[in-house]
């Protein structure tokens, strides 16, 4: 799954995922609490873009997630 978003959105994100990784754009101003551990693939992140505001809730049982700016 890609979620595109522009950069300047207020959102609440959580992102989730079983089987596959969670990637977030570069260019997103994410502050993110994320579970990265021995270097395996995110699986979760959730965070703040810009600020917080709205949710926005991406889950997944078999593929990745990709968040990126438009």
């Amino acid at each position: 799954m890609t979620v595109h978003l522009d950069p300047e959105l207020a959102l609440d994100i959580e992102a989730r995922t079983s089987g596959g990784r969670v990637r977030v754009d570069d260019q997103l101003s994410l502050v993110a609490e994320d579970d990265t551990h021995d270097g395996k693939p995110r699986r979760r992140v959730q965070g703040r873009l810009n600020g917080g505001g709205p949710a926005l809730v991406a889950r997944t049982s078999g593929g990745s997630i990709n968040l990126q700016s438009r």
